[in-house]
């Protein structure tokens, strides 16, 4: 929808998905080393995140160069997000298991689910976004609808009934970071008003 255009051809497209393929999981490890690290600053160890840190910076190139040699032409470019998302997990998953040996778990059981309850969403979500696509897109089709016009009609509100469908299962799994999204909304709200006030005295 967005770069298939003049010399952005449909194998464009296919290159850059299996990219995206291959970097999407690092949806789930890219933020441990955001939440660990300050663990470590908290109990006055800022060398072991710095030490880890380039440990996997080691890891990721390489890999880069691993798979720059090894891989097929068409997969080369996968193969540096794959080694992004690897490196990543293993600075983050390392971090992890140091805190847990210097502090003790820090509630493992009640991540791993929430972790599984956000997952599901996201399933049931991802599902709900392929399945309503190919239907507005057909749908579009039929009302003969320009193809850039009907792509866009279709992603779009695919992503809208996904959004929907994730918090509605969200509810049902009773997620507890939606609690905190909410919280976390309500007190801005609130604090708003008392904060333009003193911007405007300034």
């Amino acid at each position: 929808m967005i770069y298939e255009w003049r010399h952005f051809t449909p194998r464009s497209t296919d290159l850059t998905s299996i990219a995206l393929q291959f970097y999407a999981p690092g949806l789930m490890v890219f933020c441990l080393a955001k939440v660990f690290v300050p663990v470590f600053y908290a109990i006055q160890d800022t060398k072991t995140p710095v030490k880890i840190a380039l440990i996997a910076v080691a890891l990721n190139f390489t890999m880069n160069v691993a798979f720059l040699l090894t891989w097929p032409l068409y997969l080369k470019h996968a193969g540096l997000a794959l080694a992004t998302v690897i490196s990543e997990g293993f600075n983050g998953i390392t971090l992890g298991f140091l805190i847990h040996r210097r502090l003790g778990s820090p509630g493992w059981s009640r991540i791993i689910a929430s972790a599984a309850k956000s997952l599901a969403a996201a399933i049931g979500m991802g599902v709900s976004a392929v399945a309503v696509h190919a239907m507005l897109f057909r749908f579009g089709r039929s009302l003969g609808l320009v193809t850039k016009l009907n792509e866009v009609q279709s992603v779009l509100l695919s992503i809208l009934c996904a959004l929907v469908v994730y918090i509605g299962l969200a509810l049902w799994f009773r997620c507890p970071e939606l609690k905190d999204v909410w919280e976390a909304l309500h007190k801005r709200r609130k604090r708003a008003p008392g904060e333009l006030a003193v911007n405007s005295e300034g």
